[in-house]
């Protein structure tokens, strides 16, 4: 009886460490899987907000340079359009809570994307006999 009890504790001892091995890859891989997504994400924003800068800044390059034919004097429309972007920085300034905390609601929720999977059983899927 007592050696029978033996190898049921040492065989629960050893599924309490296979469980244990395999949900720690499980968060692992979870973690991997999450990382990807925000660098895949951030990348692509990255990209995203490069082009819209240097579209933005040829379109402001022509149009201080249309404001300058019309004013008959390219530093003129060159310095309108440096006001534009200083009043632009002034708005972004001012509103430095409202951009941050948008930005971080972004990374939060794209790492707790996929967080209710997470609680499930990762042996949920097999058939029990």
């Amino acid at each position: 009886m007592e050696k029978d009890l033996g190898q049921v504790f040492n065989a629960l001892k050893e599924d309490i460490s296979t469980y244990v091995e395999i949900r720690f890859k499980f968060y692992k891989l979870s973690f991997y899987e999450k990382a990807g997504k925000l660098v895949s994400s951030l990348s692509y924003i990255l990209a995203l907000v490069v082009l819209i800068f240097m579209a933005t800044f040829f379109l402001f390059l022509a149009l201080g340079f249309l404001l300058g034919e019309w004013l008959d004097s390219t530093g003129a429309g060159i310095a309108i359009v440096a006001g534009i972007y200083l009043i632009l920085i002034g708005i972004l300034i001012m509103n430095k809570k409202g951009f941050s905390d948008k930005i971080m609601n972004n990374v939060i929720a794209a790492l707790d994307d996929d967080d209710d999977d997470d609680d499930e059983d990762p042996n949920q899927n097999e058939t029990k006999i």
